[in-house]
């Protein structure tokens, strides 16, 4: 259920939620496309770049130029994590208070659409 979602990540609004699964759902087949063509490992983002044509880099090309400290895979400190979360927490308090300013033209037809299933769901707007 689209409510248990902002329960696992607290930092989406129920809103966003279903302003995405709004979007999925108008724009299914393009996404659908999207994702089944990124499963695809042989397609280069760019196609004119054929994978058969790309060369491995050798092997220790960058030997010696950095560094790589032995504890880098160990657990960061609690304090660390702590500092971490908090600028993240306040970064979303501030996001939270800002307020929405009004729009300045009238929405499009697919504005409206969202803004209906909005209402319908029993959403402020």
């Amino acid at each position: 259920m689209p409510e248990e979602i902002p329960k696992r990540l607290p930092n989406l609004k129920l809103a966003q939620v279903f302003d995405a699964l709004s979007y999925y759902c108008d724009h299914e087949a393009e996404i659908d496309a999207y994702i089944e063509s990124n499963r695809n490992k042989n397609q280069s983002i760019n196609p004119s770049i054929k994978p058969d044509t790309l060369q491995q880099r050798p092997y220790g090309l960058c030997a010696g130029e950095f560094f790589v400290p032995d504890d880098f895979d160990e657990p960061l400190s609690d304090e660390i994590i702590s500092q971490f979360e908090g600028k993240w927490n306040r970064w979303f308090d501030e996001v939270d208070r800002l307020e929405p300013e009004p729009p300045t033209v009238e929405p499009d037809e697919y504005g409206e659409e969202l803004i209906n299933k909005y209402k319908q769901q029993g959403l402020d707007f």
